[in-house]
């Protein structure tokens, strides 16, 4: 039964210049035995839920005029009323009538399709749990709860990327080991501040410690690194060290120079069989899960081996 905005202990109204339109959520399910309200969820669960609320409903924009606002809620179930942008209300009912057309998660946005594919999985493990969405002028319904099964396919693909950095930290035992079992043993930690994508955190066999005759600690390194990489986002996770090389801080023009024209030498040797390649765009890939792409290039000076780097072949 659509939510009645009577029902809705309203907020005092403010002057917009910009037509909104009302975004409704309705959360069911047990806290220690007790039903869901205000009342029964504790202060670090709500936050975790008003920011997927607005993960859910911005789907990562980040300024939105007028700011979206909660202008009501209920005391005796869990129950929010979101005034948003018209635009941003249109762009929500799409995704959601896209969702009830197709069945599946993966042709929303997504930060929408992630806060979707982790309700279905946290009501799937609670029964007692269903998350219903109110959009279209409060007439369109999606349900998540433990009947709902939308596919939802990560896309993730095997990288080996160089990072440039400072390093800050170097041993310990690698996250997600406990402190000095077996499941630890014989792997550590790196921490390496990137340029571009600041603080990583390395997994690494302790024998790649061992042998590292420098002291890297503090100073600017590079790392040639194995992981995973997100085709949509860009994310990089699991990241594994697979050795240090040597890195200049500051750019090197002769040394480019040199290495374009040793470059160009062995073009010119190139068979003209060869298909002609306008370049590589490293850590992008359409194929999902299985693809691999292997960035086996000489390590280089940092501006010019990283991350999204175009790297121009022919």
């Amino acid at each position: 039964m659509p939510v009645k905005p009577a029902a809705i202990q309203s907020a005092p109204a403010t002057a917009q210049s910009v037509a909104t339109q009302t975004v409704m959520l309705r959360i069911r399910g047990e806290v220690g035995g007790q039903p869901l309200t205000p009342a029964t969820l504790d202060l670090a669960a709500l936050r975790k839920l008003l920011s997927d609320v607005e993960r859910l409903v911005l789907a990562g924009r980040k300024k939105v005029q007028p700011p979206v606002a909660l202008v009501g809620y209920t005391s005796h179930v869990l129950e929010l009323a979101l005034q948003v942008p018209t635009d941003v209300a249109d762009a929500f009912a799409d995704d959601m009538q896209r969702l009830l057309s197709e069945g599946r998660l993966d042709g929303l946005r997504y930060p929408r399709a992630c806060v979707l594919a982790a309700w279905q999985k946290h009501a799937t493990e609670n029964p007692a749990w269903q998350y219903e969405i109110y959009t279209g002028g409060l007439k369109q319904l999606v349900k998540i709860n433990s009947f709902t099964n939308y596919t939802f396919r990560e896309s993730w693909f095997d990288v080996e990327v160089y990072l440039y950095g400072v390093i800050s930290r170097m041993g310990g035992a690698a996250r997600g080991s406990a402190n000095g079992t077996k499941q630890s043993s014989g792997m550590a930690r790196v921490h390496i501040r990137d340029e571009r994508l600041g603080m990583k955190v390395l997994r690494c066999r302790r024998q790649v410690l061992e042998a590292e005759r420098m002291n890297r600690l503090y100073k600017y390194a590079g790392v040639h690194v194995r992981g995973r990489q997100h085709a949509l986002t860009g994310k990089l996770d699991r990241l594994e060290l697979v050795a240090f090389v040597d890195a200049l801080p500051h750019y090197e023009p002769m040394m480019l120079e040199e290495s374009i024209r040793r470059a160009g030498k062995l073009l010119r040797k190139a068979p003209r069989t060869w298909p002609r390649t306008k370049g590589v765009l490293l850590g992008t890939h359409t194929s999902a899960d299985t693809a691999t792409i292997n960035t086996e290039a000489q390590p280089r000076s940092h501006a010019s081996s990283h991350v999204g780097t175009p790297v121009s072949l022919l």
